[in-house]
């Protein structure tokens, strides 16, 4: 009689372990699910890639995709008819969601890992696009919305380098400001940069031109005329 308690027992446990295992399964499944969106429009071969593999042009965009560039690559997607993401050099993003509410309403929201893109619609597209930057979150109704970012240890700076506003919890960026926010004393304060745009506004936004595809020069005035510039490494996305 024992022993065929312990049998049965030991049936319930394997049961309520299969039950969990097929649950976990499912769980995991529901994490990676992907969805289609649109197509890589031009790629420069070899310098992107989309969770660490390489893409080539009309390969399939998809939601929850790491998609990566390396210093001088350069990679655009085309979500619908006239949406596009351009992704900016030594840049990542992952796409979390594009929907179509209706033909002229989208609802967009983009992971900004590192870099910069550029998000362009029609501009009678209604746009509702959120950018995550960490655990801090931007949002834009226009139709061209670009966005850069630098983290260290000390603070996290992100520049508006489109023409749509930004908005950030109650204050707004817009074009050619940039925001330089400490994250353990969560403060924040607003820049602009007059006259500057592209890589000479991201560059001199971030403090980096690394990033850029021009490069700047940054070499110290000594007196006699010389200086040093750093190497143009490609990044930008303007």
């Amino acid at each position: 009689m024992i022993r065929h308690l312990k049998i049965a027992l030991l049936i319930v446990i394997f049961s309520i372990s299969v039950v969990n295992a097929d649950s976990n399964i499912d769980n995991n499944n529901a994490e990676v699910t992907k969805k289609e969106i649109g197509k890589v429009l031009k790629v420069k071969k070899g310098k992107s890639f989309g969770d660490d593999k390489k893409l080539k042009k009309k390969h399939i965009v998809e939601t929850g995709v790491i998609y990566k560039t390396l210093a001088g690559g350069v990679l655009h997607l085309m979500l619908d008819e006239k949406t596009r993401i351009f992704i900016g050099n030594e840049s990542e993003i992952i796409i979390n969601k594009f929907d179509i509410i209706d033909p002229k309403v989208h609802e967009v929201e983009i992971e900004l890992i590192s870099g910069s893109f550029l998000y362009y619609s029609l501009r009678k597209t209604s746009t509702d696009l959120k950018v995550l930057i960490d655990d801090n979150i931007l949002t834009s109704k226009g139709f061209e919305t670009s966005v850069a970012f630098l983290k260290n240890e000390k603070e996290i700076r992100f520049v508006n380098a489109g023409r749509s506003s930004l908005t950030y919890e109650d204050k707004i960026l817009s074009f050619a400001e940039y925001a330089i926010l400490q994250p353990l004393s969560k403060s924040i304060s607003i820049n602009s940069i007059p006259q500057a745009k592209g890589d000479k506004l991201i560059g001199t936004a971030l403090g980096d031109f690394s990033m850029t595809v021009m490069g700047e020069p940054a070499g110290v005035d000594t007196g006699s005329g010389e200086g040093t510039a750093p190497a143009a490494t490609g990044g930008g996305c303007g």
